[in-house]
């Protein structure tokens, strides 16, 4: 799980990948708001969120969800 660390708005995905590799290519993602390359849905939080930096991240491991989005506890 990924909570942003102003608004502890929390993303939760699913990967076969490393959780280390999945986690860069978000940070990468809000580091880089130029790439070419379109953002992961954790990434267009911090990029379209006024205030926010990859410094906001944060990982939280947990178990693997069969779905993705965005919730507020």
């Amino acid at each position: 799980m990924i909570q942003c660390n102003r608004c502890y708005l929390q993303y939760i995905g699913e990967t076969k990948r490393s959780l280390k590799d999945r986690f860069n290519e978000h940070r990468r993602r809000v580091d880089n708001p130029n790439s070419k390359s379109s953002p992961t849905t954790a990434a267009e939080h911090f990029l379209l969120t006024h205030n926010h930096s990859s410094n906001d991240i944060q990982l939280i491991p947990g178990p693997a969800s069969a779905e993705s989005y965005w919730f507020l506890f």
